[in-house]
């Protein structure tokens, strides 16, 4: 595994919300580790976010 540093993003916004900034970084980091995609569905209920990693099956033919 690879050395993976997080950093605060620096700006008004970030000034402005009272957290640490990490989530976003450590979720980026975690979705490029497992070659994965992040989706996000956002309607009137809330917001859903998904991380999905392509996965497969493969079979075999039974040997003779």
């Amino acid at each position: 595994m690879q050395d993976v540093r997080f950093q605060r993003p620096v700006g008004k916004i970030a000034n402005d919300v009272p957290a640490t900034g990490l989530g976003t970084a450590i979720v980026e980091a975690l979705v490029k580790q497992l070659e994965a995609k992040v989706d996000v569905i956002s309607d009137a209920d809330g917001t859903s976010v998904s991380v999905i990693r392509a996965t497969f099956t493969s079979r075999v033919p039974r040997a003779a």
